[in-house]
C-alpha cells in the first residue's frame, strides 16, 4: 500500500497534500462505502444525486464518480460488484469530447458480479444481467443477457423453469444469508449434503 506521508525531520510525520486531497475526495464520494450498512450505503449514493427506489440491495459496486446523478435505479433491484458508467472518455484523445448519457435501471433487475453497464443504457423491468456482462445497449423487459457485448440468451421465465427442473433451488432469505432459525439450518444441511455427494444429489 502506498503511504502518502512525509517526515518533518523532528520525528513528526505529516500527511502529504496528495493524501489530504485523496481523503477529502473519498469522504465526499464514499461510493464504495464498504464499511457502511446497506441502508447507509444507499443513503450515500442518494446524497450524490442518484435516484434509488425501495428494497434495493447493492454490494460493493462502483458508480460513475463524475455524473452519479445520471444514474436511476428502480425498486427491488440487486446489484452485486458491478460498475455503472454515465460517461465515456474514449474519444477525448481524438476529438477532445466526452460522451455523457444517463443510465436507467427499472424495477426487479438483478445485475451480476463484474457486469459493466455503459452510458446511455436502459435496462427494462424483470431482467437479469449475467455476471461479467458488458451491457452496451438497452435490455428488453423479462430477458436475461450475458457476454461481451451482452446479448439476450433467454427469457427470465425460461431460465427460472430450467433451474426449477434441476431441483437445485433453495429458499433465499432476502434480509440475511445467516443461519438464524430452524428453517435456515435445514437449508444449510441440504446444501452440505449436496456438496458431500459431489453435486450429484440433494438430501
Amino acid at each position: 500500500m502506498i503511504q502518502y506521508v512525509s517526515n518533518t525531520g523532528n520525528g513528526v510525520v505529516q500527511l502529504s497534500i496528495k493524501k489530504k486531497i485523496a481523503n477529502k475526495i473519498n469522504k465526499f464520494l464514499g461510493y464504495y462505502a464498504k464499511d457502511a450498512s446497506m441502508s447507509e450505503r444507499i443513503d450515500r449514493y442518494r446524497q450524490l444525486g442518484m435516484v434509488i427506489g425501495e428494497s434495493v440491495v447493492i454490494y460493493d459496486s462502483t458508480f460513475d464518480a463524475v455524473y452519479p446523478w445520471l444514474i436511476k435505479i428502480g425498486n427491488r433491484c440487486t446489484i452485486t460488484r458491478a460498475e455503472i458508467l454515465a460517461h465515456d472518455d474514449s474519444l477525448v484523445l481524438h476529438n477532445g469530447k466526452r460522451f455523457v448519457a444517463p443510465v436507467v435501471i427499472k424495477d426487479n433487475v438483478f445485475i451480476g458480479r463484474g457486469a459493466i453497464i455503459l452510458p446511455g443504457v436502459t435496462i427494462e423491468s424483470n431482467t437479469i444481467i449475467a455476471a461479467g456482462a458488458i451491457v452496451t445497449k438497452d435490455v428488453p423487459e423479462g430477458m436475461v443477457v450475458a457476454g461481451n457485448p451482452a446479448r439476450v440468451i433467454a427469457s427470465v421465465e425460461e431460465v427460472a423453469a430450467r433451474k426449477e427442473a434441476s431441483g437445485q433451488l433453495i429458499p433465499h432469505h432476502f434480509k440475511s444469508n445467516l443461519i438464524e432459525n430452524d428453517e435456515d439450518a435445514e437449508v444449510a444441511k441440504k446444501v452440505m449434503s449436496w456438496s458431500a455427494s459431489g453435486g450429484k444429489s440433494w438430501a
